[in-house]
């Protein structure tokens, strides 16, 4: 099994995505609600953490 990720890197990863979609979200016009950006993140950043068992 790899050397496991250090926390710090995954807050890093997750924090900078966050960033990106929002950033993403208010430069396309925010036309989706905010509710449904939130869950398509949550998706997103759920697969990859549980991948590393956070």
């Amino acid at each position: 099994m790899p050397d496991a990720i250090p926390r710090e890197l995954v807050v890093q990863y997750v924090v900078g995505a966050h960033m990106a979609v929002l950033t993403w979200w208010l430069d396309g016009g925010m036309k989706l609600p905010p509710d449904q950006i939130d869950a398509m993140f949550r998706q997103l950043v759920s697969e990859g953490a549980m991948a590393n068992d956070l």
